[in-house]
């Protein structure tokens, strides 16, 4: 089976650490895209997750661009910092 990096950015860091993976393994990529983009300074955006984290709140995200039953975990790489909600994302919600 292929391999996939699976990501979320918020100020670009995380992107491009997966990036950089990409190009070392040959692997697809998927950006994890939340439908209402966080707004505001850096410290406000931390603060905001770690509340959303704390209360269980998971945002929806968009779609991903991939189709994540071509792939098994075992060849799935997740590069997070801050992610809105790892448990939705391979049901697209």
């Amino acid at each position: 089976m292929k391999k996939v990096i699976v990501y979320y950015s918020y100020r670009g860091n995380t992107k491009s650490i997966a990036e950089m993976i990409q190009k070392s393994t040959g692997a697809d990529i998927a950006r994890i895209e939340t439908v209402v983009p966080y707004d505001g300074d850096y410290n406000s955006v931390v603060n905001q997750g770690q509340n959303e984290v704390n209360s269980g709140y998971c945002p929806k995200i968009k779609p991903l661009n991939i189709d994540l039953s071509k792939y098994n975990s075992r060849n799935t790489c997740l590069v997070v910092h801050f992610c809105p909600c790892n448990a939705h994302i391979s049901q697209g919600k």
